[in-house]
């Protein structure tokens, strides 16, 4: 929709996406469950809509607290290209909704022009099966997502293709001092099928360079 603010003695438009998500989803993961939709899913939305419009290496900043929630900005470049917000409880008493709410809000302008910067490269189909694992562990509080992620890259792992936070959590009732992530991996050969075998030797290179460098705790 296009947003109209009046400043300087006039009106400028601004063109933007919202989206709302609340209620359950469907996993489609190997052990399918419904769950109730969350911050990390509008994440994953957003992530894959940047990808599929050729918006490389935009970042989620650290959560940050408002009067309405908790908010994330997604920044390119130094440029913000949206906000995604989970609703505070207390504005959602005030309209009688029970379970969560989660709002995004993107630029169109600022996608467009960090889309544009980027070279478009066309690849051919994957022929063979993505292989997929999930990872839980406790870190300590002061560990960054961005610092495990940067730390992944740096490993240049063969035939990983893509990895993303699924999901962050304090636990208080476990040690005040730790938050668990969970981490879901994709694995890919594009000549062939990939063998458990050399999966389960990435994910045990993965599993030792994160115990190594923020001493994590693998969770079974």
């Amino acid at each position: 929709s296009k947003i109209y603010k009046h400043e300087q003695n006039k009106y400028n438009e601004t063109e933007k996406i919202y989206f709302w998500i609340t209620g359950k989803k469907q996993n489609t993961t190997w052990k399918p469950q419904n769950t109730e939709a969350d911050f990390f899913t509008a994440k994953g939305i957003i992530a894959a809509l940047l990808e599929n419009i050729n918006i490389k290496n935009a970042f989620f900043e650290e959560p940050q607290l408002s009067g309405s929630g908790t908010f994330q900005s997604v920044i390119k470049n130094k440029t913000e290209l949206g906000k995604l917000l989970q609703v505070h409880d207390a504005v959602l008493q005030k309209f009688s909704i029970k379970q969560a709410v989660i709002y995004a809000e993107l630029d169109v302008e600022s996608m467009l022009n960090a889309s544009l910067k980027e070279e478009i490269l066309y690849k051919e189909i994957p022929q063979f099966p993505i292989a997929e694992r999930d990872l839980s562990m406790l870190m300590n509080k002061e560990v960054k997502y961005g610092n495990i992620a940067s730390a992944l890259q740096q490993m240049n792992i063969k035939f990983l293709k893509t990895n993303h936070l699924i999901a962050i959590y304090n636990v208080d009732k476990i040690d005040s001092d730790k938050k668990s992530y969970a981490i879901n991996f994709r694995f890919l050969n594009t000549e062939r099928t990939l063998t458990d075998a050399e999966v389960e030797t990435a994910m045990k290179a993965i599993i030792e360079k994160l115990v190594s460098n923020f001493q994590a705790e693998i969770r079974q």
